[in-house]
């Protein structure tokens, strides 16, 4: 098993019956299942402490509770969701690796902390529910952007600048993308991005192509913002972009 073949087969679960999926968080769960059903080893050895808790506090029985049931059982499983490796961020899908060498960080009173050197492997998982083409900043509207004749690279170069025509920040994609891009200990990362209506219009159908007025710009600014996506990951990031209709890596 590698991480990539479990990316494809959530790629396959979803455009088997993408009305499966509400929302993103069906597909953290089935990706989640995937994962521990075929990982191996399933649990990660602890060889280090839980820290941070204070003995002073009225609540410091809880926090030693947890210290001594993980001190009696030495393991985790290795998937686990929502995992915090630095402050205010979350990854939404992390697994350990075979061991987990360096301190867990009890904050905020329950919070979990981890240290990124103990991360195999973390994804970021992207659903776009109901765009039909990639976004753009307050200002262009289509109707303008038709007639202007934009082309792909015209696009790309704008994007980080004061004439931004595509939004990268909506849906936090550049977020996303630049907090895998900083885990430079973590073997493996991968953004997996998912669009019911094939927002990127990868491999676009007829319709379109031909039937719609601003297919021609959509289809533009889908392989503008796909072109961004391969530029702004970092060569250890994979992109894997999936609609009802087809799914590509876009790191290849």
């Amino acid at each position: 098993m590698t991480y990539r073949d479990v990316a494809e087969q959530l790629a396959r679960a979803f455009q088997q019956n993408p009305l499966d999926y509400v929302a993103e968080a069906d597909l953290q769960a089935t990706l989640v299942q995937t994962l521990r059903a075929q990982l191996s080893p399933e649990y990660a050895t602890v060889s280090s402490e839980l820290t941070g808790g204070s003995d002073t506090s009225f609540k410091r029985e809880y926090w030693q509770t947890a210290q001594q049931r993980l001190a009696e059982t030495r393991q985790l499983n290795r998937v686990h969701t929502e995992v915090s490796v630095r402050k205010g961020e979350r990854l939404d899908v992390v697994v350990f690796r075979d061991e987990i060498a360096h301190p867990i960080e009890w904050v905020s009173g329950g919070s979990k902390r981890f240290n990124s050197a103990d991360v195999d492997c973390a994804i970021e998982l992207k659903f776009v529910k109901n765009k039909t083409s990639f976004p753009t900043q307050s200002g262009y509207r289509v109707t303008k952007l038709a007639d202007r004749n934009l082309s792909r690279e015209a696009l790309v170069e704008r994007v980080g600048t004061d004439e931004s025509i595509l939004d990268v920040d909506e849906n936090k994609l550049r977020a996303d993308l630049e907090e895998l891009n900083s885990l430079t200990d973590v073997r493996e990362r991968l953004l997996l991005l998912f669009s019911n209506n094939n927002y990127l219009y990868h491999d676009p159908t007829d319709a379109e192509s031909t039937e719609y007025r601003y297919g021609e710009l959509y289809h533009t600014m889908g392989q503008a913002a796909r072109q961004w996506l391969q530029a702004k990951a970092v060569s250890d990031v994979g992109i894997l972009y999936v609609h009802p209709r087809g799914t590509v890596w876009l790191d290849q």
